[in-house]
């Protein structure tokens, strides 16, 4: 979210990326990005909260994409643990072995 926060700031008019159409209106979609990514961080951590224990990545996958095609269930855990690793810098959450938790 760093780098979409920089992007922001500069207020490109258009946005070439790397792959995919170029963006037109920039701000738009940085907005929609960054809402998106900030409601999928919310509700990993409303997951933890309600968790009665430490809970694999995985878990929290199955909570919040109960009918994700398994073919996409890799990709999925990979961006749970992005989000769980910002929010452990952030020392909002703690990594066990293979689990994650609040801190209290």
């Amino acid at each position: 979210m760093k780098s979409l926060r920089k992007i922001q700031k500069i207020n490109p008019k258009v946005i070439y990326p790397g792959h995919g159409p170029v963006i037109q209106n920039s701000q738009q979609v940085i907005n929609y990005y960054l809402t998106h990514r900030e409601s999928r961080e919310e509700q990993i951590l409303n997951v933890l909260t309600s968790s009665s224990g430490p809970i694999r990545a995985a878990d929290i996958v199955k909570v919040l994409y109960p009918d994700l095609d398994t073919k996409l269930l890799k990709a999925a855990e990979n961006n749970v643990k992005k989000h769980l690793i910002k929010l452990m810098k952030e020392g909002r959450v703690r990594q066990g072995e293979e689990t994650w938790e609040m801190v209290k």
